[in-house]
């Protein structure tokens, strides 16, 4: 016989005549982001907000760049799928760049104000070393009538009083022109002496406690770092090395910067500069400067251990035709042959002689440079 199954039972009906099942309506929860809600939660504490970093806004972002004017050093610096207007220090950071004496640190400062300025951006100076010639600057293109020289009396030109200046600086162009890019910078911190220095002169604790200006950096870089968030302002420290005594093999290293620990943490960007290995020629040997190399040797935003060489000639800068003209030969854009070289732009041969003639060419005619700094930026990408 076949298998019979029991059958359902009804579902008790209510004095209404309508089934308990019917009655009962299913509750529909509305699910809400949690990472919104989360957001939301964070800013009602009013002491912090939530962002990510695919939102312009947010503050770990760059809001753009300033070129140091020394386009092989720009190119390490920047980073690949940025914009292409976007090459050298990057805004809102602080940026370190050391190296013995008489080595360029100065110039590459100047270079960057002429910069900033060409982007109508303002130019700070802390000259606190007094150590600038309103001839040699205009020639590296600051326009002196912008550049905002800000000098200290002598009893005052100490490193405190230096960060108190840089924090207001950046305060007032935070709240009154927050569009407008600004570079400030310091030249330099190994030549300013500490508060306590200034007044006590040799009796003052530098003898017995070296740290003191050490102590005055970290203290910046947990008050000035804050200030630049979300800012278009880079803070230029300018900084020198000096030789450590060493008392065998192994004591560590030769050289060092000064300011301590602080300012190697709170900096994004540290650059030495070192001489290279050649000189800087004309067709016919004449020297006209040297290269110096750039080496990278911090970087929050991008590569490290990179190196830029850095055709620095005297009383010019750094002379980028050099830089475009090895590139390009590098990448065979340019043709050599003996003593000449050649070059097709837009179906015109240009011939020339190595990079000064090269840099004869742009003098003649000032639209050759433009196109060949594109080719420059399109072949080292």
């Amino acid at each position: 016989m076949p298998k019979r199954f029991p059958a359902k039972k009804k579902a008790k009906k209510s004095k209404k005549g309508r089934s308990k099942k019917r009655t009962a309506k299913a509750k529909t929860r509305i699910r809400v982001d949690p990472l919104k809600e989360y957001a939301e939660v964070v800013a009602n504490q009013g002491i912090a907000t939530v962002s990510q970093l695919s939102q312009d806004e947010c503050v770990s972002n760059i809001p753009g760049r300033v070129s140091t004017g020394c386009l092989s050093l720009d190119q390490v610096l920047s980073n690949k799928g940025e914009p292409e207007d976007w090459h050298g220090i990057p805004l809102s950071r602080i940026i370190e760049i050391f190296g013995p004496p008489h080595i360029g640190k100065s110039t590459l400062l100047d270079q960057c104000f002429s910069s900033v300025q060409k982007k109508d951006g303002i130019a700070f100076l802390l000259d606190t070393e007094t150590s600038r010639d309103r001839h040699y600057v205009e020639r590296l293109g600051v326009d002196l009538t912008k550049l905002q020289y800000i000098e200290f009396k002598p009893e005052n030109t100490f490193i405190e009083n230096v960060l108190r200046v840089v924090s207001d600086t950046i305060i007032f162009c935070k709240e009154k022109i927050p569009e407008v890019p600004v570079v400030i910078g310091w030249d330099a911190l190994a030549g300013t002496a500490t508060e306590d220095e200034m007044s006590k002169g040799i009796k003052s604790e530098k003898a017995t406690k070296p740290g003191a200006a050490a102590k005055s950096m970290a203290l910046a870089a947990r008050l000035v770092s804050p200030l630049l968030k979300g800012t278009k302002i880079v803070f230029i420290i300018l900084n020198h090395e000096y030789d450590v005594i060493n008392t065998g093999p192994f004591a560590g290293k030769k050289r060092e910067t000064y300011g301590g620990h602080g300012t190697r943490h709170m900096a994004s960007v540290r650059v030495q500069l070192y001489n290279g290995k050649n000189y800087i020629k004309r067709s016919d040997g004449w020297i006209l400067g040297r290269e110096v190399v750039g080496k990278v040797i911090k970087n929050r935003l991008g590569e490290h251990s990179r190196e830029a060489i850095m055709p620095m000639v005297i009383g010019q800068g750094t002379m980028n035709l050099y830089t475009i003209y090895y590139a390009l030969k590098k990448a065979n854009l340019i043709a050599v042959s003996g003593n000449w070289a050649a070059i097709n732009l837009d179906g015109e041969v240009i011939n020339f002689q190595g990079w000064y003639g090269l840099q004869i060419q742009c003098e003649e005619r000032p639209e050759l440079y433009e196109k060949l700094e594109a080719i420059f930026w399109r072949s080292s990408r």
